[in-house]
Order: C-alpha cells, then sequence, then structure tokens
C-alpha cells in the first residue's frame, strides 16, 4: 500500500494538483458498487450522483458525450442501481442493424413475416421485460423507424412483425448518442418528437479531457488485478497528461492493453508517445512533395485558427506553443536540457532561460528537474 500511496504522490508533485488529484490506487470509497465509472475527479464524482438519481427513477434518460467516453458503463450502473437490477440488461447498437432488419430486431417477428423468417424470434423489447433497454448510437436510428419506437415508449405496447398481437413494453428505456442530437432535429435527420420523449433525464458523460486527474486511476484499472504492474515514469505521465485522449477512455484502455501485449514494466517518455495513437498524422494522403512535418503543421494552424484564436492572442498562442514543445522535450530526454535542446534544435542557453521563463510565469507547470 505504501508504494501505491508513493505512485500516486508522485503524479501529484509532477503535475502540482490538489492532494485528491490524479491518485493511482482504484479504490472508489464513495461509489459503492460503481466500479465501472473509476476515479476521484469532480467530474466522475458528478457523474456518479446523477447515475444515482436516475436509478430512482424509471423515467428515460438520454446519456450524451463523445465516443469512447463511457456512456454504457454509465447505462450500466444506472441499471445496477435500480429496483430493477435483477431482471435482463438489453443494449443494442442502432447503427450497427441493417435498416431493413431494425423493426424485427426489436419488435421480433413472427414466422414467415418477411424472406428469410424460418422461425419466430423474441425481439428485444419483449427480452428485455421489466429490466432495461439501452438504445446505443441512438441518433443513427433510421428516420422512418423512429416514430414507432416514440409510440413504443408512449404507449407502452408493441407488435412483432407479421403479428397482430399486442405485446406490453414494461423495460425502462435508457437512449446514448454520441451525435448532437439537436442538431439533427434541425438538419431533418432525428425527430424532435422522440427527442423530448427520451430527454425526461439528461445525463452528459464527461470527456476524458475533462477529468485528466482521472488517467492514473484508469490506467491501474485496465492492468486488472492479475496482472504484473507497469510503472510509469515521470516523462511518461507527463506526455500523457498533455495528450488531449480524442479516443477517451477507449483510447486509454487501448494504450493499456498495447503496454500489456509488450510485456514491459515500465513506460517511459518515449514508449508513450509511441503507445499513443496519432490519429492527425496518420489520418491524410499527403499531396506529392509535401513532408509529413508540413503536414501536421499545416493541420494544427487549421485547428488553431478555426477553434483558439478567437479566444487568444497572437502572442499567446506561440508562446503556448513554445512551452508545450519545451515540456515535450524536457519530458522525452529525461530532464537533460543538452539533449533536449538538440531535439528542438536550439542552443542550451535559449532551452534553458525558456525552461525558468516557463517556471516563473506558472510555478505548477509540469516541468522536470533541468540538468
Amino acid at each position: 500500500m505504501a508504494e501505491v500511496l508513493d505512485y500516486q504522490n508522485d503524479w501529484i508533485d509532477l503535475l502540482a494538483l490538489p492532494l485528491d488529484l490524479f491518485p493511482y490506487n482504484i479504490a472508489i470509497a464513495s461509489s459503492g458498487s460503481m466500479n465501472n465509472l473509476v476515479g476521484h475527479s469532480p467530474a466522475i464524482q458528478a457523474l456518479r450522483a446523477e447515475v444515482l438519481c436516475a436509478a430512482k427513477s424509471r423515467a428515460p434518460v438520454l446519456l450524451t458525450g463523445p465516443t469512447g467516453c463511457g456512456k454504457e458503463a454509465a447505462a450500466r450502473a444506472i441499471h445496477r442501481h435500480s429496483a430493477c437490477y435483477q431482471k435482463p440488461y438489453v443494449a443494442i447498437n442502432c447503427g450497427a442493424i441493417p435498416r431493413d432488419l431494425v423493426e424485427a430486431e426489436l419488435f421480433g417477428h413472427e414466422r414467415g413475416a418477411f424472406t428469410g423468417a424460418a422461425a419466430a424470434r423474441l425481439g428485444k423489447l419483449e427480452a428485455v421485460g421489466e429490466g432495461t433497454l439501452l438504445l446505443d448510437e441512438l441518433g443513427d436510428m433510421p428516420l422512418e423507424f423512429q416514430l414507432k419506437l416514440l409510440r413504443v415508449i408512449e404507449e407502452h405496447e408493441f407488435s412483432p412483425v407479421g403479428s397482430n398481437r399486442v405485446h406490453a413494453y414494461r423495460g425502462r428505456t435508457i437512449g446514448a448518442t454520441h451525435c448532437d442530437l439537436e442538431e439533427r432535429i434541425m438538419s431533418g435527420g432525428f425527430r424532435e418528437d422522440l427527442f423530448w420523449r427520451l430527454n425526461v433525464i439528461s445525463i452528459a458523460i464527461p470527456a476524458l479531457v475533462q477529468r485528466r486527474e482521472d488517467l492514473g486511476a484508469l490506467f491501474n484499472h485496465f492492468l486488472g488485478h492479475g496482472s504484473a504492474p507497469i510503472r510509469l515514469t515521470a516523462g511518461a505521465r507527463i506526455i500523457m497528461a498533455d495528450h488531449d485522449w480524442p479516443g477517451n477512455v477507449r483510447e486509454l484502455r487501448n494504450f493499456t492493453e498495447r503496454a500489456l501485449a509488450l510485456g514491459i514494466d515500465e513506460i517511459d517518455a518515449n514508449l508513450a508517445e509511441k503507445l499513443i495513437t496519432r490519429r492527425l498524422a496518420s489520418s491524410h494522403t499527403l499531396p506529392a512533395g509535401l513532408r509529413l512535418g508540413d503536414q501536421i503543421i499545416e493541420d494544427v494552424c487549421s485547428i488553431l485558427f478555426t477553434h483558439v484564436m478567437g479566444h487568444e492572442g497572437f502572442d499567446t498562442v506561440l508562446a503556448k506553443i513554445q512551452n508545450g514543445l519545451v515540456r515535450r522535450a524536457l519530458a522525452k530526454h529525461h530532464g537533460v536540457a543538452a539533449k533536449a535542446a538538440r531535439s528542438l534544435r536550439i542552443s542550451r542557453s535559449t532551452f534553458v532561460e525558456r525552461a525558468k521563463k516557463i517556471q516563473n510565469q506558472v510555478p505548477s507547470a509540469a516541468l522536470l528537474p533541468v540538468k
């Protein structure tokens, strides 16, 4: 336990964060059995509170958030803490079912209801009974089926395809989507009445970048209790803390699984850089004669101009870019100024001057000691 606490303090000292942030252990004292919502950050604690409130009701819930942030984990937590926790939990990905089979998948069908229906089949709405039905990727549901789903939620009944018999729907409905449904409504891709019928209880799942404090706990969680521990060096933790994790918790899980596959016992800054998926650089086909570095710079400039320049001054943005490069160079070269300076193609004296300036301007900046 002492080793775990020391490791936790390493994260705290490194990032100059309050004592309760960036925990490495995964004990969640206040969460009860909510061990799939890992972390201690204010964002995850607020999410747990919302989940517990939603679990007390049978009203429909709408979970929103970017891809990979843990919407299904939140749905399972709602079910687990509800009065129907012993009833079935059924999840269906609305975007993965062929458009012509969505109705049969949810409602079920009778034998001979359509070509290929050699036998009757129970639908998800009936299989869930009094349990919880998760409609994942709700925004990808075909528009023509949305009206039928609306009637099910409002009237609590449905009929299997090819049957006149009416079945009662007694389940609790949870919808989940990474889409902006209000934007989809404006473009005609989603029914407004269905949105309001599902949006009784709305829970926004935070992106991982909004709860960086939970990186250590999540990394340890994904390692699993049966695996040998993998130590993260201070440099690796800087790289991880600086990364935006566009794939969210799912991306961090992939990062951890790649580390486990290597059979290593330590991740340093260099390896952390390699383990992190760089989609920006790999997702483009470069025009003839354009180097990869040029394309990356073009991409970064485009992002900065579109999303940052309206809020930050030109000099401020340039200073932040320089500071970020200094931090990454120090992390990669374990605080050795000469090597870090060479990697940036500047003199050691210029590099040290820049590093000291960062430390003076931002005392809490995550810088390794300069050697």
